[in-house]
Parts: C-alpha cells; sequence; structure tokens
C-alpha cells in the first residue's frame, strides 16, 4: 500500500480489500465540523476492492460498539454479510419502526444492512458499508432489502443514503409480495411517510423505465387506498395537490425571472428618468434623447427595461439561477417533469372537487 503524501495523516487499511478509510487528521481535535472521535469515511475506492463495495462521508459508528450492536440483534458481527434470524431485542426493535402486521414476516433470516436502514442508524449502516455490506442485498425470502426496509420505516435520510451508496436501482425494485419502497412508504404509518414517498416518486418511482414518464399502471399499484389505524386513507388527492402546486410554483418563479411580470408604462418622462438613473447625469440623458429620433424612444424603453429582469442580470453568473432555485426550495429539472406527467393520470383517478 503506497500512500501519497495528501492521504499520509491517520491513515487505516480496509479489512478486506487495499480500500482506504482516509480519517481526518483534524477528528481529534474537532476541526472541520466533525465531531470528537466520530471516524469519516472518505468516498474512496482502489483497482482490489469488488465493484459493488463503497464509501461514505459521515460518522461511523466505532468497532465495538458495532459489534455490541450486531450481537444484539442476533448477527454475526464477524460477518456482516450473513443473513441471521433476529434475536427478541431485534424483533422488537423492528417492530417499533415498522407495522404489527409484519411481525411474523421478520422471524425469517434478514441482512444486517435491511435491519439497520429499518431502524435508521445510518451510523450502523456506514459501518456495514465499510466492512464489506452491501446496500442493495435481499433476503432469502425475497422479501426484505435496504431500500424497501427503509422506506418502510419512513427513513428519508437512510433513503437517500442508499440512493448514493449503490442503491439507485432499488427506488423501483419490487419483492416478492410485488410491494416496492414506495408502496411501503404509502401504505404504512411512520414518521415521515409524506416526505419520503414524495421523494421516492421525484427520483422515478413511478416513471416508466428510465424516462421521465409516469406509468399509470405503477400509479395502481403503488398508490391504492389502505385502511390504517381503522380509517381509509387515501394519498392520491394530496399528491395531485402537491404536484399542482410544485409546478406552478416553478412557473410564478420563472415568470419571476423571466421579468414577464407587468412592466412600467413607457412615457417621455419616465424615458428621461430611467437615463438618467442608468447614466447618472441629467446633462447626458437629455443629450441621448435629443439624438434618438422620437419614433425610437419605445424601442429604447424597451431595451432598458429588458436588461434589468432578474434572468438578465444574473444569467451570466455560474449556477447562480440554479442555486437560487435550490434555495427556494422550487422543483426542476427531471423531478420537474416527472410531477407534469403525474396530474395528468392522478386527475383521472381522484374525484373532482375532493378534499384531500
Amino acid at each position: 500500500l503506497v500512500l501519497t503524501p495528501p492521504l499520509a495523516p491517520s491513515v487505516q487499511a480496509h479489512p478486506s480489500c487495499n480500500n482506504l478509510l482516509v480519517m481526518s487528521s483534524n477528528a481529534s481535535a474537532g476541526g472541520g465540523g466533525v465531531s470528537d472521535g466520530e471516524p469519516q469515511l472518505k468516498k474512496r475506492r482502489t483497482g482490489d476492492c469488488d465493484e459493488d463495495e463503497f464509501q461514505h462521508d459521515g460518522p461511523v459508528e466505532d468497532e465495538e460498539t458495532a459489534r455490541e450492536k450486531m450481537e444484539a440483534a442476533g448477527f454475526d458481527p464477524d460477518d456482516v454479510k450473513k443473513e441471521c434470524r433476529l434475536s427478541k431485542h431485534g424483533r422488537k426493535a423492528f417492530v417499533e419502526h415498522g407495522r404489527k402486521a409484519f411481525v411474523s414476516s421478520i422471524r425469517q433470516n434478514l441482512h444486517p444492512m435491511s435491519y439497520f436502514c429499518h431502524i435508521g442508524d445510518v451510523k450502523m449502516c456506514r459501518y456495514l458499508l465499510s466492512k464489506g455490506g452491501s446496500t442493495t442485498a435481499i433476503s432469502g425470502d425475497n422479501l426484505w432489502f435496504p431500500m424497501y426496509s427503509a422506506a418502510m420505516a419512513g427513513h428519508l435520510d437512510i433513503c437517500e443514503w442508499l440512493y448514493e451508496n449503490g442503491a439507485r436501482g432499488d427506488i423501483k425494485r419490487r419483492n416478492a409480495i410485488n410491494f416496492s419502497p414506495l408502496c411501503c412508504a404509502v401504505g404504512m404509518w411512520c414518521k415521515d411517510r409524506k416526505n419520503t414517498s414524495r421523494w421516492l416518486i421525484l427520483k422515478g418511482a413511478l416513471a416508466q423505465d428510465a424516462s421521465e414518464t409516469v406509468s399509470p399502471e405503477l400509479i395502481g399499484r403503488d398508490l391504492i387506498p389502505t385502511r390504517i389505524r381503522g380509517f381509509n386513507y387515501d394519498e392520491r388527492p394530496q399528491l395531485l395537490e402537491w404536484a399542482r402546486e410544485s409546478v406552478q410554483t416553478h412557473s410564478s418563479f420563472m415568470t419571476f425571472l423571466m421579468g414577464t411580470l407587468s412592466a412600467p408604462t413607457f412615457t417621455r418622462a419616465a424615458l428621461h428618468g430611467l437615463l438618467v438613473s442608468r447614466l447618472y447625469s441629467n446633462d447626458a440623458a437629455e443629450m441621448l434623447m435629443k439624438n434618438t429620433p422620437e419614433e425610437q424612444y419605445e424601442l429604447l424603453w424597451s431595451k432598458i427595461i429588458a436588461c434589468r429582469t432578474p434572468i438578465r442580470c444574473l444569467g451570466g453568473k455560474i449556477g447562480v439561477l440554479r442555486r437560487i432555485a435550490d434555495y427556494a426550495g422550487i422543483v426542476r429539472g427531471r423531478e420537474l417533469r416527472i410531477l407534469r406527467t403525474l396530474i395528468g393520470p392522478l386527475e383521472k383517478l381522484v374525484p373532482q372537487g375532493f378534499s384531500s
């Protein structure tokens, strides 16, 4: 293993391959915004590693605590890829993050990654990944996989972490009972069901193949009304309202940037005042107007007004419009196109005038 100078401080070799777990040299001193004593994994891969092994930035569970958690849940701390039957403690923790109706199904073997994704322990997930655990492994009964487990419990942060660490294709994955992560997020009474289900939709859970067009078949399969705690619950009206509002907000935002809001009315006096404000001189403004034919005053006015729109002022700044949209929470790009194609099919399914 050859260390280049930038990697020299505090380097530790991966136990199963030549991945480097690059520790922050400032961790012990609390530098760089990292909590004291928490190792940080950097995304790094070397040629000797399996292609599906990943590293991830963020706090990682320490070795001793991780082994204790593995044993307490019924897993083999020496084999992070091994399916095991959950212990009594593990089943209790699992059920606390899901519905009791699924208790019988968790008596089967489960991968550690699926378990810790379900209970929302992202530090353990990073630990398992660093030891060679898979973010896409499915249980022997073809039921549990990490994205499915995280979505069922409404752990949006875990879903996002999985998405960035090899499980992007599991957004639309279905298990042995034909359930997908979206189907679980919509149908389960979990802590962040609304935001988790909407994030899955924006990432293409309802899209046809790799396109940006929503599939009516997937809508009928994954957005079915459910009965929760004695009440019939239908997520579709809320999703329709959300899609409409998101598209309208983007349209209003672009209207503002394009400067199509009502412009000032042209008058000779208004043009003179505008020229004075731009030229910082009354004499220069009068000279320009004197040397410009009157029939071209309105053209001059329109050119100056157009240059004052936000998109013309900011268009030359790299990434500035994108940052403004992100800061304002504006849906854009592929996600916007998905929402636009979602509205039509939902309008056919939601009764007109139905209130969410």
